[in-house]
């Protein structure tokens, strides 16, 4: 026996959970969508879901390694150029930052721009993880995966822009 509107409602849920799955998949840290929406979709769908994710993968830790390397060249324009210690360990902490801001974002749930709209809920979050060993534990994981990342690619970035430079000549 089945309910009057029953159907509809079902259809509703529906629509509803795919428009919550499609907000999902714009945010750069959420990959632990990506089981979910690949057992939604067809065969096409799920070329198109695997290179969406690539695609933002790619495009997130890009833009952090042009931002921090944008950083670094900053640094070595002004009178940090001569403290190359300073320098690195600079980086270092920036990368530590970072992973604590990750931590903030998913587990804390923050977003931005609540640094600026509400500054002591961040700073109580901030508070909260450094008080959990295991939230703490997370922000260095964050820290060492961001700085080897980072360090790798500038140790290779010569390496990569001295092959583009000969062929400009």
């Amino acid at each position: 026996m089945t309910v009057p509107g029953g159907t509809r409602k079902r259809a509703a849920l529906r629509k509803r959970s795919s428009e919550r799955l499609g907000k999902r998949n714009l945010i750069l840290t959420d990959l632990r969508y990506l089981p979910e929406q690949w057992h939604q979709v067809h065969a096409a769908g799920k070329v198109a879901v695997a290179f969406q994710y690539l695609l933002y993968e790619l495009l997130g830790v890009g833009c952090f390694l042009l931002a921090l390397s944008a950083l670094e060249q900053l640094l070595l324009r002004s009178r940090w150029r001569k403290k190359h210690v300073m320098l690195i360990v600079c980086l270092i902490v920036v990368n530590f930052c970072i992973g604590l801001g990750i931590v903030l974002g998913r587990v804390q749930r923050l977003n931005s721009w609540d640094i600026i709209i509400d500054a002591p809920k961040v700073i109580a979050a901030s508070f909260q993880i450094l008080s959990s060993f295991e939230l703490l534990l997370l922000v260095v994981f964050f820290g060492v995966f961001a700085n080897g990342v980072y360090f790798v690619f500038r140790k290779y970035r010569g390496a990569i822009a001295a092959p583009a430079s000969k062929w400009r000549e």
